[in-house]
C-alpha cells in the first residue's frame, strides 16, 4: 500500500484548481470573441454610413 505525501495531495488539489481557472479563461475567451465580432460589425456598419459609393464606367 502507497500513501500518498502531502506534497502530493497539495499538488493534486492545486491542479483542480488550475483545471477550473482554465475552463474559467476559455469562457472569458468566448465572450471576449463574442464582443469583438460585435464591435467589428458596429463599426462597418458606421463606416459604410458615411462612405460615398463611386460608380466607375
Amino acid at each position: 500500500v502507497v500513501f500518498p505525501t502531502l506534497w502530493v495531495e497539495s499538488f493534486k488539489e492545486e491542479e483542480r484548481g488550475l483545471r477550473k481557472n482554465l475552463d474559467f479563461l476559455e469562457g472569458r475567451k468566448a465572450e471576449a470573441h463574442i464582443w469583438t465580432l460585435a464591435y467589428r460589425k458596429a463599426i462597418t456598419k458606421l463606416y459604410n454610413r458615411k462612405v460615398r459609393p463611386h460608380h466607375v464606367q
